[in-house]
């Protein structure tokens, strides 16, 4: 978590107290962040998104950027998919930003499975909450082409999510709350991707993930290196120049 010391930003943290421990430790493990910067441009155009995404953005995705997230769109949240960052503004912050914070952090949860199955998805747009029939109804695509269904099964699931985390999971159908409980278990066992081993002469058994995947927690320090990297109030700064994983993602 990166961001300056400000009011928005311990408004922001405070929030993310809705969340399980375990959803913001899958993202950790994974490498994904969450940016608190001035404005939602100020992050896509920087160097370390440029890091990230493995190339900078061209003259007209800045443009593009600018003109559809910053300061003057009432823009309160994004997540983006290529520098996997959730990136909330601290310049001008919603009257109101816990639906906002809520709802891209599911798609940060969500969107890589429900982009790769949405066509095993698209039966639970049969049967939706009100509520979430009232969001999809506030502008986004309606045709049944893939790009619409796709963008309708990725914004039920992330109104889905904020929804549990506001205490309104009574709400969701069956099937739905079903469905999003198996996406999170199933990101939690991908990110990981451990193995093991068993020592046939002691019994002793462990269980080993990607060392790429290990957090280091403040102030354990580095043994092999007196200078260990630099830290924001609340981050790891290597994470800034990680290579974010693949998007679009690969089909299934």
């Amino acid at each position: 978590m990166f961001g300056p010391e400000n009011m928005a930003v311990q408004q922001y943290e405070q929030l993310f107290g809705y969340a399980p421990l375990a959803d913001l430790r899958g993202l950790r493990k994974r490498g994904a962040i969450i940016v608190m910067t001035t404005t939602i441009p100020d992050w896509l155009c920087s160097e370390e998104a440029k890091e990230r995404r493995g190339r900078p953005l061209t003259d007209d995705e800045q443009t593009r950027a600018k003109r559809e997230y910053g300061p003057e769109t009432g823009t309160a949240a994004i997540y983006d998919p290529q520098t996997d960052s959730l990136v909330l503004p601290t310049g001008e912050v919603s009257p109101d930003p816990l639906h906002p914070v809520l709802h891209e952090l599911g798609h940060a949860l969500t969107l890589d499975r429900v982009w790769r199955d949405f066509r095993n998805l698209r039966w639970l747009l049969d049967n939706l909450p009100q509520r979430i029939q009232d969001h999809l109804a506030s502008g986004y695509p309606q045709g049944d082409d893939d790009n619409a269904v796709r963008s309708r099964i990725a914004e039920v699931f992330a109104e889905a999510y904020a929804m549990v985390l506001a205490g309104r999971d009574v709400e969701l159908t069956p099937d739905l709350a079903s469905a999003l409980v198996g996406i999170l278990a199933d990101m939690s066992q991908q990110e990981m991707s451990p193995s093991g081993s068993i020592d046939p002469d002691t019994g002793r058994t462990a269980t080993y993930v990607p060392l790429e995947t290990m957090i280091r927690e403040s102030g354990t320090g580095d043994q092999t290196d007196p200078r260990p990297p630099q830290l924001t109030r609340a981050g790891d700064r290597r994470l800034l120049k990680r290579k974010a994983r693949r998007w679009p993602p690969s089909p299934q």
